[in-house]
């Protein structure tokens, strides 16, 4: 293979892997060992009942969030569970900068969504799944590597996010590098490219 051949199969698969999601919470699974945190909004015989689960986490440099997906076990299937990130560690400080839903499976397993293109700052971040009318499942537990700062907020609570530690639910937020990782990257591969070029 020449030295232009090494240089194109170079660039192609640096152009991959910076396409490539990158994981900023990657918690694995709940195990079901642990406790099923409730997630559900139904309308009972005293009135609306309802349970939402919001996890913190830190983004440490500008980036895109692409994917969330909570582990989720869904007794129904089509109703849909709404997807709220808020700026900062506390949900109940900001309204969210970014909302969507997503539909659910019966089962257990990772459900959300993909394809966000959520611009995020360096900082805390909390992501909440908020279950809509007739929405009826869980977040069972504990997750490999929790994060440290989650939240439920069910009408005990008054509406109002409440901080735990022990819920060890399963997160997964991935993202793609920012427009300046890219700049980057080109720079590298000019410089790969003229120094194959002076060296044939």
């Amino acid at each position: 293979m020449t030295h232009r051949h090494h240089a194109l199969a170079a660039a192609a698969l640096l152009a991959v892997c910076a396409t490539q999601a990158q994981a900023i919470v990657d918690t694995g699974p709940g195990t079901g060992g642990g406790p099923e945190w409730s997630l559900f909004d139904i309308e009972t015989e005293t009135g609306p009942s309802f349970q939402h689960i919001a996890a913190s986490f830190e983004v440490t440099e500008a980036t895109t969030i692409q994917l969330i997906r909570g582990w989720i076990s869904s007794f129904v299937s089509g109703p849909s569970v709404d997807l709220l990130l808020f700026e900062g560690g506390d949900p109940n400080i900001v309204p969210p900068v970014y909302s969507t839903s997503f539909a659910t499976t019966p089962g257990v397993g990772w459900q959300g969504t993909t394809g966000l293109n959520w611009s995020v700052t360096a900082g805390f971040w909390t992501v909440a799944f908020v279950a809509q009318p007739g929405f009826v499942g869980g977040m069972p537990s504990p997750s490999a590597n929790p994060v440290q700062v989650e939240w439920f907020q069910n009408e005990f609570t008054g509406g109002v996010w409440a901080e735990s530690d022990s819920l060890d639910i399963g997160l997964q937020v991935s993202a793609v590098p920012e427009p300046g990782s890219y700049g980057m990257l080109a720079l590298g591969l000019l410089a790969v490219a003229a120094a194959l070029r002076r060296r044939v």
